[in-house]
C-alpha cells in the first residue's frame, strides 16, 4: 500500500529504509525536537520499533519517500488511534537536509486524508516544543494551541513548555 501525493509517497517501511530510519533515530538533536528521550539505536532496535507498530491495533507507522528518486527522508505516525472518539496522535519526522522544502506539509495532508477516509479520524492532536520552528509549519497547516505544558520536558539543561496542538479533519 501506498499513499501518493505529488512530491513524496507514503509507504510502509521498505527493508531499503531501514538504514534511514536509524539514521533519524540516531540524530540527538532530531530527537529532541521529537520530545524523545534519544537511545542508541542499531538496526536490531529499528526492526523492534517497526515491528511495535505492524503488531499494534491503534498506531500506525509510515516512510516518507520522495517520488522524484524514491529515498526514505522521515516517517510520519499517528499512535493511540481511538476509533469510538476519532482522535490520533500526530509525529513527523524529517531529515534535516530535507526539511523546509515541503515535504512535511504534503506528509500532513496525505495522512490526514488517510486517517479520515480508512480510520474515520476527527481530529489529530500532537506535541510539540513551543519554541519548535516546526510549529510554524503545524500552525499553517491548521493545527491550533489547545494548551501549553509549562515546563514540562527537560533537555539542554532546562526545561521546555510544550503545546498541545489539534486540527478538526
Amino acid at each position: 500500500m501506498s499513499i501518493r501525493g505529488s512530491i513524496i509517497r507514503l509507504s510502509p517501511p521498505e527493508a531499503e529504509d531501514l538504514f534511514a530510519l536509524q539514521s533519524l533515530r540516531n540524530d540527538l538533536s532530531l530527537q529532541r525536537q521529537l520530545l524523545a528521550l534519544p537511545k542508541p539505536n542499531n538496526m536490531d532496535a529499528v526492526r523492534e520499533w517497526i515491528g511495535r507498530f505492524n503488531g499494534s491495533s491503534n498506531a500506525i507507522l509510515f516512510s516518507i519517500r520522495r517520488l522524484d528518486n524514491d529515498l526514505c527522508i522521515g516517517f510520519v505516525q499517528v499512535t493511540q488511534i481511538d476509533t469510538l472518539h476519532g482522535t490520533g496522535w500526530l509525529g513527523v519526522a524529517i531529515d534535516p537536509e530535507y526539511q523546509g522544502k515541503g515535504f512535511g506539509g504534503e506528509a500532513l495532508k496525505l495522512i490526514e486524508r488517510y486517517m479520515h477516509e480508512f480510520f474515520n479520524l476527527r481530529k489529530l492532536l500532537l506535541e510539540v516544543d513551543s519554541k519548535n520552528p516546526a510549529k510554524h509549519l503545524y500552525t499553517r497547516m491548521g493545527y491550533s494551541v489547545i494548551g501549553t505544558m509549562r515546563s514540562h520536558f527537560y533537555h539542554g539543561d532546562r526545561y521546555h513548555d510544550i503545546d498541545i496542538m489539534e486540527k478538526f479533519l
